[in-house]
């Protein structure tokens, strides 16, 4: 395949992803709250993507001359906002006002009229989110999302975030705040996200599977099933980083179809999040296919949905589960399963006769 050939393939997979999500999420709405209004300017082309996707994005700000002056300005240039004070008894003339714009294809943007307190704003923000039946809760900082101990986590459960802030870990957010989030995505199930005010990383974290800030969302309904063919068009998007970066080979959607009964998927919340597939050769297993979004790893889920598959081959009575891989991450996870790096040449010949080999990866084998 020509270099323009993949360059066109790429484009179509992440075309296919843009389309994938803002499908989904057409016609629902989207809260974004800016605790500093002077972030607004960053994200302006972020905007034009959510009303492009036909997305019901509603803005909420503390009062800012500057920033209602900026965008009176940018609706002259062809943006489209309209603006409104908000007061907190005043909820069902918001919810009118917000529907209203959206009909106009507009982005309304709701000026919180009272005086400024960062835990008030916040409470505000998160009644009119659950007001306005917003399916997701964004807050917009200075900051690319939460830290715990100066690790960066994409994804956490209330519960666990809760845990932390008990303990008094440092995660470079107000304690309070973070509480009122946890308790708002505990009480409403609107998941929360945390996002930089940075051109791009709002588009990221609602129309890519990398996502971009801090993820909070409860960790309820998590199951490890037999994938189905319904799933197919997930798990090509679960494979197609993957498949970009050459650590799994591509495979077309029939072929998925063939094989679908051999793929078991990982979910959260009825969302799939991690796939594999068990393939066998004689008296082995493979263990290939094994895909995770970047937003769930490091969580033991990989790890449950590896286990889950290693049951199945002791299930087929197979001696033996191997694996390869072109990823150092992955070697690293197998040898803590427990597996040991082989030969190829210690693996069945009926892989071994159709396995390119010029490929390079790794092989890894545990006995069963």
């Amino acid at each position: 395949m020509s270099d323009e050939q993949n360059n066109i393939s790429e484009l179509m997979l992440t075309a296919i992803e843009l389309f994938h999500y803002s499908y989904k999420f057409k016609g629902k709405t989207i809260f974004l709250s800016f605790s500093n209004p002077d972030l607004i300017p960053e994200l302006m082309g972020d905007m034009r993507v959510l009303l492009s996707s036909h997305i019901n994005a509603v803005i909420f700000m503390p009062s800012s001359s500057a920033i209602s002056s900026f965008i009176n300005k940018s609706n002259l240039k062809g943006y489209r906002f309209c603006q409104r004070l908000s007061t907190s008894n005043e909820i069902a003339a918001d919810f009118y006002f917000c529907r209203t714009a959206w009909e106009a294809y507009q982005i309304p943007i709701l000026i919180d009229n009272s005086n400024y307190e960062c835990s008030n704003f916040i409470k505000r923000s998160t009644s009119l989110a659950q007001a306005l039946g917003a399916f997701k809760f964004i807050l917009i900082e200075e900051k690319d999302g939460l830290f715990i101990n100066k690790q960066f986590i994409s994804h956490t459960s209330p519960n666990e975030l809760l845990n932390n802030l008990n303990q008094n870990i440092e995660s470079g957010f107000s304690t309070l705040i973070l509480k009122e989030l946890c308790n708002f995505q505990q009480n409403s199930h609107i998941d929360v996200g945390i996002v930089r005010a940075k051109s791009g990383l709002l588009f990221q974290e609602l129309f890519t599977h990398r996502g971009s800030g801090t993820l909070i969302s409860s960790s309820y309904s998590n199951l490890i099933r037999p994938a189905r063919v319904e799933d197919i068009a997930n798990i090509q998007f679960l494979l197609s980083p993957y498949i970009r970066s050459g650590a799994i080979l591509p495979v077309s959607d029939e072929k998925l179809l063939d094989e679908i009964k051999d793929f078991l998927v990982y979910t959260v919340n009825s969302e799939i999040v991690a796939a594999a597939k068990l393939n066998d050769f004689e008296n082995f297993s493979e263990l290939a296919k094994f895909c995770t979004l970047p937003r769930y790893q490091r969580k033991g889920r990989a790890k449950q949905l590896a286990l889950a598959i290693l049951e199945e081959a002791k299930k087929k009575g197979k001696k033996a589960v191997f694996s390869l891989s072109l990823e150092p991450a992955m070697w690293n996870f197998l040898i803590n399963l427990g597996f040991v790096e082989c030969s190829y040449t210690d693996l069945p010949s009926e892989w071994l006769n159709q396995y390119d080999q010029s490929r390079g990866s790794k092989a890894f084998l545990l006995e069963i």
